[in-house]
């Protein structure tokens, strides 16, 4: 009876254990449901004001401006609201409540000049002396460089193995490096932005580069004439550079675009805001580089759930960045919001959360080049030997454009109607009136291309062309809810192998050996039931136990409600 008592728990937890994986495979294989999200997005915002300070206010609005195809929900009350908070062009004085209330209100048509005024006179110097260096490699024994900044020249005499000046009126740091500070601005430290040029003469190429050197690290910020140096973050609340203040601000600058406000950051997130997965998002939102997104992609990167961090905002910011990409990944972390998406159609009961995870997927996901398309113009991907440029900022020169894919030099004009289509008359030079100048600030499915972001081809049209057990969602294809028959299949042969080999061992092992056996029946045969005598088994169980039949019965009734709660979830119940 025993024996009989340990399989019967045995086979309880197995059955509770297979309806655990039952239901949670059911769940990952169900899409995002948008409109339950907006409506709850709608009414617990406007149930709590609006979302409370500016940053959520701002995230309520970039999400319910893409609410058109799932619900018709107006934000304006939302925008009323943010306008309300404003003071003197800012929310609070803080930079990244002011950074999102400025994209919310560009996003949605608002002027925000002013505002953007402010948040770029927040940019200050990285005050760090001797970090900026000018490197030389060139494959000459003998070559002699200028340094031109500031109206003024610096020559240098170059080799394979050292640097030496002219002037003799500094020393150089190392065997190919200048120290910019010391040598070109006599001890003064960098401005914010520096700009120079650099002239060399020699029997072959010189290629020349800006350095910066955080502690014992260097990181190549510009190889690109003329020579740039940017050296500022924005501060948060101790009058040090701040992470989160710097990238927001840095994002939401480049979206707006504006020539006379830029943020001059990146060496600096480079150097000190590259220790972590929401770090190399921002990188990634800034710079477009295949660095920062193989990393994005990798297991470090994202996690085999499909999910950055595991969490859901984090998740949302690098759907955002990968604007304009495809691939498993991008699906994959589709799926994860899909399967963390709660029964009221909100993410973790949370306005914000619920807007950026809203925002991030309101739009086409869209696909690389395609088979036969993997070198083409307007790709988003500078592919070396036939094309010198994707956008007219790689060109990385005032002096020049992107067209066609190559960097040709700017026309000269007195009037805008001297430029083409799109361009305008910006000092005697025809110049791109942007609306972008990287992907990342354009609309998620959209790409930035000359200057203007259009909308490539969706990954897909219909469910048609997505596999089985696919739909189309926003052109991606994801798994369709209720049809994961593979994984049911696996269920119902797990269930049906563990259930033979309970019952074989059952007999095998538990049924009772050497019992009495009933006769057979035969006529003529008259059938005598065995008496047996009860009153002593009852004596020798004591009164404080209960009888282990009785726990048999009850752990066979619980199995019998496992296996009916089993079957009626392989039915779909």
């Amino acid at each position: 009876m025993v024996k009989k008592y340990v399989i019967l728990i045995f086979l309880l937890i197995f059955v509770n254990s297979l309806i655990v994986y039952a239901a949670d495979n059911q769940t990952t294989s169900k899409a995002v449901n948008k409109e339950k999200a907006f409506s709850w997005l709608y009414n617990e915002s406007k149930s709590e004001n609006w979302g409370g300070d500016a940053n959520i206010v701002s995230w309520v609005i970039l999400a319910l401006k893409n609410s058109k195809n799932y619900g018709d929900y107006d934000y304006n009350k939302a925008v009323d609201k943010l306008e309300d908070m404003e003071d003197d062009s800012n929310w609070d004085d803080d930079v990244y409540e002011t950074s999102m209330a400025i994209l919310a209100l560009k996003k949605t048509g608002n002027n925000v000049e002013n505002e953007v005024e402010w948040l770029n006179d927040q940019q200050e110097e990285v005050l760090e002396s001797g970090n900026w260096l000018v490197q030389f490699l060139t494959e000459s024994e003998d070559a002699k460089c200028n340094i031109n900044y500031d109206g003024d020249s610096y020559e240098f005499s170059i080799n394979k193995t050292e640097i030496v000046d002219s002037s003799e009126s500094c020393g150089a740091v190392g065997g190919s490096w200048v120290d910019f500070e010391e040598c070109v601005k006599d001890g003064d430290n960098v401005d914010m932005y520096e700009t120079f040029d650099v002239n060399c003469l020699s029997n072959s190429r010189v290629q020349t580069s800006v350095l910066f050197k955080n502690d014992n690290t260097y990181y190549i910020t510009d190889q690109n004439e003329p020579l740039e140096i940017e050296n500022s973050c924005f501060y948060g609340d101790g009058n040090d550079c701040s992470c989160i203040n710097t990238q927001y601000a840095s994002w939401v600058l480049s979206v707006v675009n504006d020539p006379d406000y830029r943020s001059y950051t990146l060496p600096y997130l480079r150097s000190n805001c590259n220790e972590d997965v929401l770090d190399t998002i921002f990188l990634y939102m800034l710079t477009s580089s295949n660095e920062y997104y193989s990393y994005l992609t990798s297991d470090d990167g994202q996690l085999e759930d499909g999910s950055f961090s595991g969490d859901e905002y984090q998740t949302a910011l690098a759907l955002i960045a990968m604007k304009g990409k495809t691939s498993p990944e991008i699906t994959k972390a589709i799926s994860w919001l899909a399967f963390r998406q709660k029964q009221d159609g909100s993410w973790s009961g949370n306005i914000k959360t619920t807007a950026a995870v809203l925002y991030a997927l309101t739009a086409d996901v869209t696909v690389g080049p395609g088979p036969n398309n993997t070198t083409g113009c307007g790709d988003g991907v500078v592919n070396n030997g036939t094309e010198q440029c994707e956008y007219t900022s790689q060109c990385n020169n005032s002096s020049m454009t992107c067209t066609a894919c190559q960097c040709v030099a700017v026309p000269s004009c007195t009037r805008d109607e001297e430029c083409n289509s799109g361009y305008s008359c910006q000092g005697g030079k025809c110049l791109l009136v942007a609306e972008c100048k990287l992907s990342s600030d354009c609309d998620l499915g959209e790409i930035c291309v000359d200057g203007n972001c259009k909308v490539k081809q969706t990954g897909c049209t219909s469910s048609s062309g997505c596999g089985l057990d696919e739909v189309c969602e926003d052109g991606v294809c994801v798994a369709e809810e209720g049809n994961g028959w593979v994984t049911w299949l696996i269920v119902i042969l797990i269930v049906l192998v563990g259930l033979a080999g309970a019952y074989f061992g059952y007999k095998k092992f538990f049924r009772k050996k050497g019992g009495i056996k009933p006769s057979g029946f035969k006529p003529n045969n008259q059938f005598a039931p065995r008496a047996t005598t009860y009153a002593q088994t009852k004596q020798s169980v004591p009164i404080s136990s209960p009888p282990v039949s009785n726990n048999v019965d009850r752990m066979e009734e619980q199995l019998d409600q496992s296996l009916k709660k089993a079957r009626d979830l392989l039915r779909g119940k």
